[in-house]
């Protein structure tokens, strides 16, 4: 997920850096160990369920492990999309953020234009797309029923679910950006397009609940 004009605390608290991308440091926080155990805990209490399974725990356990690890790599790669697509548009990118909602990629101002803004905030979805096609395209060739059959189909589903997700169009997740964008581009009003989105994404949000 984009974001813009974060303040200096950070998201959820995410204050551990772990690297940098082209300069930007990629934070963490506690809360992002809460997602890798609950989706840890989740993907293996499925496995143990299944027949092939259930005389090993342990390869279950790991499976889910493995999965949660791949999985929070592939966020992570969703926001280096949006960082770098960014920089590459001379948007400054203060930080990269991890933690319990996912990931966010918090720049500095705006876009300079709409179409700008489209390829900045499109590009996260995309990336989760191409991920989850590779996954997709190993679950075709690996054999069936294998530990790794398994891992990729399921980081394939996961990842096309994040996509589906952030192209959700609830303003400030990527979709409702995306829709911003696109009434800016039509309208030429900047400001006027951010209301009508934010109008989208409480209906939507609404219809929801």
């Amino acid at each position: 997920m984009a974001s813009s004009d974060e303040n200096d605390a950070g998201i959820a608290g995410a204050r551990w850096i772990i690297g940098h991308v082209r300069g930007v440091p990629v934070h963490i926080g506690p809360s992002l160990l809460l997602l890798a155990a609950l989706f840890t805990w989740w993907l293996g209490r499925d496995l143990l369920a299944r027949q092939a399974f259930a005389d090993a725990p342990v390869v279950a356990w790991l499976t889910a492990a493995v999965t949660t690890v791949l999985f929070l790599a592939s966020v992570f790669l969703h926001e280096v999309g949006h960082a770098v697509a960014s920089l590459d548009r001379k948007l400054e990118v203060k930080r990269i953020s991890l933690f319990l909602l996912g990931g966010v990629t918090e720049s500095v101002g705006e876009p300079r234009s709409a179409r700008d803004e489209i390829v900045i905030v499109g590009v996260g979805p995309l990336t989760s797309l191409v991920i989850a096609a590779v996954f997709g395209l190993l679950v075709r060739v690996l054999p069936d029923g294998t530990v790794t059959e398994l891992i990729a189909g399921r980081l394939a589903w996961m990842n096309a679910a994040m996509a589906v997700f952030n192209l959700v169009p609830g303003y400030p997740l990527d979709g409702g950006r995306l829709l911003r964008a696109v009434l800016w581009l039509v309208t030429g009003a900047r400001y006027r397009a951010t209301r009508w989105a934010a109008v989208v994404g409480q209906v939507f949000a609404a219809t929801l609940l």
